[in-house]
């Protein structure tokens, strides 16, 4: 669940699944939605899925 606790409108806000606090993505990351536009208040369930398996270092996507 992403919500806009601001007041004005959370534009183009891009979703990122982070493997550890030094901000490495978890790829590949499936996302039901991503950039998304939320009006302030307002909020979003968005689902992801990724690989259950260790991390693969060095592994392009």
């Amino acid at each position: 669940m992403i919500r806009n606790q601001g007041s004005v409108v959370a534009a183009m806000v891009r979703l990122s699944l982070l493997e550890d606090a030094h901000g490495r993505r978890v790829l590949p990351t499936l996302y039901s939605d991503n950039y998304l536009w939320l009006l302030p208040g307002e909020s979003r369930t968005v689902r992801l899925s990724w690989p259950t398996g260790p991390a693969r270092r060095g592994t392009r996507y």
